[in-house]
Formats: structure tokens, C-alpha cells, sequence
């Protein structure tokens, strides 16, 4: 069964950037196999020129961990996006993104996701805990849906058929930890996927469990 999983990995992924060392508090750097966010600000990129950008009239899906810190304010921080200046979850730009609000009175956060064509668009929101979470976004590109997964489960999903596939590609940077704003949580690791995984998400799940990985 381990090995099915390893198999999935290795074939079916199309960015895979698992974060291991530390980058310093606030600083920026260009995305790469090996760096770590730890939750004071620091992101990397991948320049617009250097991203083959998705296919948008196919699927995608992102899957990540990360654990969320208490008493900490992350206004519209980013854990994955491609869009145009302005916080991932801004209706009136294109693009897409994965990011969390949080108030720093309260004991849990938002898990926000956006796919728009800057005219329409279809966002959705989730309530979960602090502390650790496997999160998987997925996109399906045939019915204009969103869908949100927390440890395995569904916990948000909306579709809006208006949305144009054509006008959703940005010319902008792919940042990992921040979007208005930096995350100011912890990324254990992030995958991008050029399909949709919702028949995987619980075998993915069940693998971060077992591995941690």
C-alpha cells in the first residue's frame, strides 16, 4: 500500500516543494526544495517567468500542512497563490488562492480559498483549529468548483459556472507564504497537483499520518 502511495507522488505531481530549514524572520527568497517557514513573515516565490502556469480549463489541487499558531493576527496571509496584488481571496482580481485569517483574540482561524476571472468568482471558507491541519484545495475545472478538505474531510465546497477558464492566468508571481500580507504560521510542506485528488485526499491523509510526509 506504502508503495501505491510513494507511486502517486512521484508520478502524478506536478510542484512539490517540501520546506525543511529555516529561512530568517521576514526575510524573502526564491522558492526552493529545502526551506521552511516559520511562521515570522518569511515567503518565497517563483517569478512569473520561471512558473509553467496551470492549465486552467483542467483540474488542480493543493495540498498542505500547516500549523497554525495561537494569539497571532494573520490578516489574509497566504500559504499558496497566483494573483494579482491584493489579499488571495480579493473578488474583483484574477487568479487563485489558499491562505488563512485569523484574529489573534479568538481561539481558531479561517482557511480561505479563491478562484476568480476578476469579473466572477467562487470563494469559500472554513472554520479549524489551531495547531496542525492536512488542508487539500481542489479545482475542478468542468463544473467551476472549489472544494476544501481538513484532515481528511470535506468541509467546504461552491461552484460558480460564470467563472471564464480563459481570463483566470495572471502575469504574476507564485508565492508560497504570503499574499496581501505574510503568513505568520507555520508551512510543513505544500504540493501543487495538475489534477484533481478528491478520490485521494483520505489515502493522502492517512500517509501524512503515517509518515509525516
Amino acid at each position: 500500500m506504502k508503495a501505491s502511495k510513494k507511486l502517486l507522488f512521484q508520478n502524478r505531481m506536478l510542484l512539490a516543494a517540501i520546506f525543511l530549514i529555516v529561512l530568517a524572520a521576514g526575510t524573502h527568497a526564491q522558492a526552493q526544495t529545502g526551506q521552511y517557514f516559520n511562521g515570522n513573515g518569511s515567503y518565497a516565490s517563483v517569478s512569473n517567468t520561471a512558473f509553467t502556469d496551470l492549465d486552467y480549463s483542467a483540474n488542480f489541487a493543493i495540498e498542505t500542512v500547516v500549523y497554525i499558531k495561537p494569539d497571532e493576527s494573520n490578516i489574509y496571509g497566504g500559504i499558496l497563490t497566483k494573483t494579482t496584488y491584493g489579499h488571495y481571496i480579493n473578488t474583483n482580481i484574477p487568479g487563485w488562492g489558499l491562505g488563512i485569517y485569523q484574529d489573534a483574540k479568538e481561539d481558531y482561524a479561517l482557511i480561505g480559498m479563491k478562484v476568480g476571472d476578476g469579473t466572477h468568482h467562487v470563494t469559500q471558507y472554513s472554520i479549524i483549529d489551531m495547531g496542525r491541519t492536512h488542508i487539500v484545495m481542489t479545482w475542478d475545472a468542468g463544473s467551476k468548483t472549489i472544494t476544501l478538505f481538513a484532515d481528511g474531510a470535506q468541509v467546504s465546497q461552491g461552484t460558480n459556472t460564470a467563472i471564464d477558464l480563459n481570463n483566470i492566468a495572471v502575469n504574476e508571481d507564485l508565492l508560497i507564504g504570503k499574499s496581501h500580507n505574510p503568513l505568520l504560521s507555520y508551512i510543513m510542506y505544500i504540493r501543487l497537483w495538475n489534477r484533481d485528488i478528491t478520490s485521494d485526499v483520505s489515502t493522502l491523509y492517512d500517509h501524512y499520518n503515517d509518515t509525516k510526509q
